[in-house]
């Protein structure tokens, strides 16, 4: 088995690792745009002219071409997702959890 986690990714993955992941319907099906503008929403004004919502992801704008074209890419999180995400973070660099 690999386990690979990159950005947001690897605070899951290591969470993943140190306990299972419980499941609840509700949480990976609903979708909050809200929650997606409040955490994700800012990072592209700088970037605003380069005439894509996600050129703050590479200054190489064929990647973020690729990137946009990508049906697995851009979507926006699962309320879920972030629970879980702050779940993780909260409890992940524990002193007694990294002994």
């Amino acid at each position: 088995m690999f386990l690979f986690g990159h950005s947001f990714g690897s605070f899951l993955a290591q969470e993943y690792i140190i306990c299972s992941i419980e499941k609840e319907d509700f949480c990976k099906k609903k979708k909050c745009k809200i929650i997606n503008v409040l955490t994700l929403g800012n990072h592209n004004k700088r970037f605003e002219a380069d005439g894509s919502q996600f050129a703050w992801i590479c200054s190489d704008l064929n990647v973020v071409k690729k990137y946009e074209e990508d049906p697995y890419c851009g979507k926006v999180f699962s309320i879920g997702f972030f629970y879980y995400l702050m779940k993780g973070l909260s409890k992940l660099y524990k002193k007694e959890r990294l002994s």
